[in-house]
């Protein structure tokens, strides 16, 4: 099941220790060179001089009453992780990034990012479509698989079909001449 980030950012983070509210689940901390959630930024009750943060895998349950983790020890000041600082620091944000085709084709923007719970992968792109696009249908959607190029301006995804050769370059420039020869098993029916 895959679940939509708008549907858990400002949801309540709960101590399953304690059964208190120990935060809320802000904006999540995505590593775009695996398409990972490997972290989310926290607000806690009380306010902290340095930005904290917890790592995707201690979110050990989503309900109803909010994200389960299992103490309010699994909340750390970010500016302590050094690998998630280079990526706190890269700043790389997918909403609103504009997506284009390889042929060039504009087809929108990044609007809303589903991902797998389980090991908290990016799993599609969901985008508001390019005006011209927009007649067709409210919303695209676009699989990690589909990425080709991904930079702090723009993604760049697979065109949806392939433009096949034309007929003179599959059959050569003589294409509409048509020669019938006779086989010979053709000759016994004579």
């Amino acid at each position: 099941m895959l679940i939509l980030l708008d549907q858990i950012i400002n949801t309540p983070l709960r101590s399953l220790q304690t059964g208190m509210e120990v935060g809320t689940l802000l904006a999540p901390i995505i590593n775009e060179k695996t398409f990972k959630i490997i972290a989310w930024q926290v607000e806690t009750p009380e306010p902290s001089p340095a930005p904290v943060v917890i790592h995707s895998e201690d979110l050990r349950e989503f309900s109803p009453i909010g994200i389960i983790i299992d103490d309010e020890e699994k909340i750390m000041d970010a500016t302590s992780l050094v690998r998630l600082q280079k990526i706190i620091q890269r700043g790389f944000d997918f909403h609103q990034l504009p997506v284009f085709s390889e042929s060039g084709e504009g087809l929108g923007r990044i609007e809303e990012i589903a991902f797998d719970p389980e090991d908290f992968s990016i799993v599609q792109f969901f985008l508001t479509p390019a005006l011209k696009t927009r007649l067709l249908s409210s919303t695209l959607i676009i699989n990690k698989r589909q990425v080709v190029k991904l930079t702090k301006d723009k993604m760049i995804v697979r065109d949806n079909s392939k433009k096949l050769p034309s007929v003179d370059k599959l059959f050569g420039k003589a294409s509409t001449d048509v020669v019938v020869t006779e086989t010979p098993s053709q000759k016994k029916f004579d």
